[in-house]
């Protein structure tokens, strides 16, 4: 659903924005995602996550990736998560 509703949200942007401007938006959303799933990935690695900067951060930055995955969905999923 959300892969629709960016490509939509591409095309409507298209018809009002310059190409060139356009990729440049796109490729910062790409960089952004690839940046958090990479860091994702990172906090859950056995050497770094024993670390004092991974057990600060590491529920907060999975706090805000669950909030941009599921967006308006967060706190049904969120309490459904708890119970089960």
């Amino acid at each position: 659903m959300d892969v629709v509703a960016v490509y939509a949200i591409g095309k409507l942007l298209g018809q009002f924005l310059p190409e060139n401007l356009l990729l440049q938006v796109r490729n910062i959303a790409v960089f952004a995602f690839i940046s958090l799933a990479l860091s994702s990935t990172l906090f859950s690695i056995k050497q770094f996550k024993e670390t004092k900067y991974a057990r600060r951060f590491q529920y907060p930055f999975f706090r805000l990736l669950t909030k941009i995955a599921f967006h308006i969905f967060y706190r049904p999923i969120n309490r459904l998560s708890l119970l089960f």
